[in-house]
């Protein structure tokens, strides 16, 4: 994406969560969250954050991510060949995406849901991307 650039720590955790979700890990775990990869960057200078959730199946991040955004209060939408959520206010702005057997978490440090929305679909295709990667025509 075009002015995100990588900051701060990166944290990756396995099969502990607790490093990442201090006190709130068993919630993730018990979704079906089994390992998860916290990055930071600056956009449009404000600060963004992107967490890549592995989760059991894909069933586990829709019916998880359809759980989050009713913590939001954001409605479930559909985003490319996936589906999100995002709110924005106060400020700030985040969202969720599941897409296959991973889940998204973006937040962006500006009320902004379409940057948000952005973040969450361009993780998302470049996670296809590097799945799917195109075979060489001869």
């Amino acid at each position: 994406m075009a002015g995100l650039v990588p900051s701060g720590n990166s944290h990756f955790s396995g099969d502990d969560l607790t490093d990442l979700y201090d006190g709130g890990a068993m919630r993730f775990v018990n979704a079906g969250v089994t390992g998860a990869s916290r990055r930071y960057y600056t956009l449009d200078g404000a600060n963004a954050e992107i967490v890549i959730h592995r989760m059991t199946s894909a069933k586990a991040a829709e019916d998880f991510l359809v759980l989050l955004c009713k913590d939001i209060s954001a409605k479930v939408e559909s985003a490319v060949k996936a589906k999100a959520c995002v709110a924005a206010g106060a400020g700030t702005s985040y969202g969720y995406l599941a897409a296959g057997s991973y889940l998204l978490f973006a937040s962006f440090d500006k009320e902004d849901a379409r940057k948000t929305r952005s973040l969450l679909e361009t993780c998302s295709r470049r996670m296809n991307a590097r799945s799917n990667p195109r075979k060489k025509e001869k």
